[in-house]
């Protein structure tokens, strides 16, 4: 702020200070001193947390946690929350020539976006604006395209993924004779996201288009199978013979929509009523 204000007067004038848009004085008669990097970061916290439980006997043995992750972003209203269970069980038979294995995982993840750019309106803004006016509107300087408050700029802004994953699988040993182990295998994972993307139309830097908002789905599918059957024999010496054969299949489908529209008159229903926009009318492509 003090240091701004010297090198405008120093360059421009003293007359330069009468832009009241650019220079306004508080309640007091004081020039604003506003560090706008300050303003939208934050000292980020990481919270992680885990707890497991194991334990079996000789023929069954399992082991399950649960990990929970808070990670806040450096920009205010941004960050990751995860939270992850995963259980295994293992589980032998027949003197151990059967050997089951059983695996379980769940994620849910909720990812906060920030706004890209969101550090460099913060270095460019004028540290001589305050961050809102006395009505508590944004402060903003009319008629320039290209100062926007970055304060407002973030806390109008929503850019969210929420994803599931599920994974499944079961891998099968049996020694049917010594040497000779036949295997099975199959691994399901399934996963889907919603994200939603809002921008408030009342907002300076978001009414080129009137604001902002869309929702978009997407799911992914993935089977996995094998068959093996392996055959192992030492020999004299250091010598052993060995055989593999094996079948693998693995499908993959993916599938998803998204919709989006612009040009809102209120920021009343965010993303609930894309219909609402009148991008669709004005841009139907």
């Amino acid at each position: 702020g003090p240091g701004y204000i010297d090198a405008v007067t120093r360059i421009k004038g003293a007359s330069a200070l009468s832009d009241n848009l650019r220079f306004p004085k508080d309640a007091s008669g004081n020039y604003y001193d506003t560090d706008w990097v300050k303003e939208i970061t934050r000292n980020a916290f990481v919270h992680n947390h885990d707890l497991s439980i194991s334990g079996g006997s000789q023929g069954l043995t399992y082991r399950g946690s649960v990990n929970y992750l808070n990670q806040e972003g450096l920009i205010k209203n941004s960050g990751l929350n995860r939270t992850t269970a995963r259980i295994n069980l293992d589980q032998k038979a027949f003197d151990n020539r059967l050997n089951i294995q059983y695996n379980l995982a769940y994620t849910e993840t909720l990812n906060k976006y920030t706004i890209g750019g969101a550090i460099e309106r913060a270095v460019t803004f004028l540290p001589t604006l305050p961050v809102k006016n006395a009505d508590g509107s944004y402060y903003e300087v009319l008629g320039n395209f290209s100062l926007f408050n970055p304060v407002a700029m973030i806390e109008n802004y929503t850019n969210e993924q929420n994803k599931k994953l599920v994974q499944g699988g079961l891998i099968l040993r049996y020694e049917l004779f010594d040497g000779f182990t036949l295997g099975a295998s199959g691994q399901i994972q399934r996963e889907n996201g919603v994200t939603d993307y809002w921008t408030d139309p009342n907002i300076k830097a978001y009414q080129g288009a009137n604001g902002r908002a869309s929702r978009s789905y997407f799911e992914a599918q993935s089977k996995l199978m094998e068959l093996t059957a392996n055959y192992f024999k030492a020999l004299s010496g250091e010598s052993n013979m060995a055989f593999l054969v094996g079948y693998s299949y693995q499908q993959n489908d993916n599938d998803g929509f998204a919709a989006a529209n612009t040009g809102f008159v209120t920021d009343f229903v965010t993303i609930d009523n894309l219909g609402l926009g009148s991008g669709t009318l004005i841009n139907p492509s």
